[in-house]
């Protein structure tokens, strides 16, 4: 339920992209790739060469996704270093970013779950119309709250 100063417009999820390859660092040291096609509060889904593998969230130290992986086909390009540097989210629940498509790697993150822990200057192009998540950071002592590094996109 929305509050009478809370516009539709601040209360729309926010519209990301995960690119087609991830590296997931596991806390024993490990590491699995892959493309991440689901996320709970319990689990990450990665699928490699046809096969889905669903990784514990306390066995996850950081997923880092490749630069040089092309985004999903039919998401939106790229604009390096138009954007500025990339921006730290802390997301509250976890369960608050949605994979939508994860063919496409179109994926959503609640505004009201987000709290920008470092933000970008000011961007003389104006706010970004999606984003491009370039790590997920995961601590065990926080079990239900994400870290997302993301960079803005045209």
């Amino acid at each position: 339920m929305s509050s009478p100063t809370t516009s539709p417009a601040e209360e729309a999820p926010i519209p990301v992209v995960l690119p087609t390859l991830a590296d997931v660092e596991l806390t024993t040291g490990g590491s699995k790739s892959g493309r991440v096609t689901a996320i709970t509060d319990k689990a990450l889904t990665l699928e490699a060469s046809g096969e889905a593998d669903s990784i514990a969230i306390k066995e996850i130290k950081r997923v880092k996704f490749s630069q040089e992986a092309p985004l999903p086909r039919g998401s939106v390009p790229r604009l390096r270093g138009l954007r500025g540097e990339a921006e730290i989210w802390r997301v509250t629940p976890l369960t608050a970013l949605q994979i939508k498509d994860s063919s496409e790697g179109l994926a959503e993150v609640a505004l009201s779950a987000v709290v920008k822990e470092k933000q970008s200057p000011p961007d003389p192009l104006g706010e970004p119309s999606s984003y491009e998540v370039k790590e997920m950071l995961f601590d065990a002592n926080s079990p239900g709250m994400i870290r997302l590094k993301v960079e803005g996109i045209e």
